[in-house]
């Protein structure tokens, strides 16, 4: 049975829909191109997240993260005894959650590599024992914890093989790790796309690709369900389940934009433009959003969801 409705935000409400793809791809390996280095891509540093982790925080988290978040958690079976790592926590989608769910009875630790979204994700989780830390390596021992989840973390990195493989070494044998990435992105809606084209209209063409490109390098790689079952079994991993969840986001034309805005793609405009060019653009898009689809968005959004075993 699907999920019942969820509560995104004030203003929406999201219903989810899964397709279960456990067995169909155990034991299938799709090549895809994956190093071994977990690096984060070039010019995506720290201070770039923590300059937008306030609104990411109010526009993209509830809109986008938070449902998919909880659905993962969900799927690791996460109890009040479990002692869970959540890598690239951003401002606690999933941390939040978790903390709820464990409390003071097992053991929460959340690490990011950005001051700011660790500022956001202490307001609201604390409980949690928060680190700055980033991939590929962990300042943990082996064995270290039952649960570790990176929800949307893989797509940031340019090979995450060995990011993979390092939050498998701090998993005791049997442990499970979550990990989930984007099928669809809000881009590739029809309110994203003319958000976009609005976007290109002050930059090179190409220049916008480019950006994703570094910013979320993996995304395309990852968005085939069996392309990430592949890479987690190729990092030695055995697949317990994988899913593909779809849910509806309804959200107001002000808040899409303002959570579009937060983007690499935005920013890298935001950057090149007066604040005053920046809100005739924001201004531009606001009335062709409302002229084509009404003060009221809704679409669909896919995520896949995995859930792996640490071999002993």
């Amino acid at each position: 049975m699907p999920p019942a409705m969820h509560r995104i935000d004030g203003s929406a409400t999201g219903s989810l829909a899964s397709t279960s793809l456990t067995g169909g791809i155990a034991g299938r390996s799709v090549d895809v191109t994956m190093g071994t280095s977990a690096e984060p891509a070039p010019g995506t540093g720290a201070d770039s997240y923590s300059a937008i982790a306030e609104d990411y925080a109010r526009f993209s988290e509830p809109a986008y993260f938070a449902v998919p978040a909880r659905e993962l958690l969900a799927l690791l079976a996460v109890t009040s005894s479990t002692r869970l790592l959540d890598v690239g926590c951003g401002t606690g989608a999933l941390t939040e959650r978790a903390a709820q769910v464990i409390g003071d009875s097992g053991l929460l630790v959340a690490g990011d590599r950005s001051p700011g979204m660790l500022a956001v994700c202490r307001r609201k989780a604390r409980s949690a024992s928060l680190l700055a830390c980033a991939l590929p390596r962990l300042p943990h021992p082996d064995g270290t914890f039952d649960a570790v989840t990176a929800s949307f973390v893989l797509s940031h990195l340019a090979e995450p093989m060995s990011a993979l493989v390092e939050m498998a070494r701090v998993l005791r044998p049997g442990g499970v790790l979550g990990v989930s990435s984007w099928v669809d992105t809000a881009v590739t809606t029809a309110p994203g796309r003319l958000w976009q084209e609005q976007l290109e209209r002050h930059v090179r063409p190409g220049d916008l690709e480019a950006i994703s490109a570094r910013h979320v390098p993996a995304e395309a790689a990852l968005a085939d369900p069996r392309a990430l079952s592949g890479v987690l079994e190729r990092a030695g991993l055995a697949i317990r389940e994988v899913v593909v969840r779809e849910f509806q986001v309804h959200i107001a034309t002000e808040a899409f934009i303002a959570s579009r805005s937060v983007s690499a793609a935005a920013q890298h405009v935001r950057a090149h433009l007066s604040p005053a060019d920046w809100q005739r653009c924001l201004a531009v898009a606001a009335a062709d959003l409302v002229a084509s689809f009404g003060h009221q968005l809704s679409f669909g959004l896919r995520a896949c969801l995995a859930c792996a075993r640490n071999v002993p």
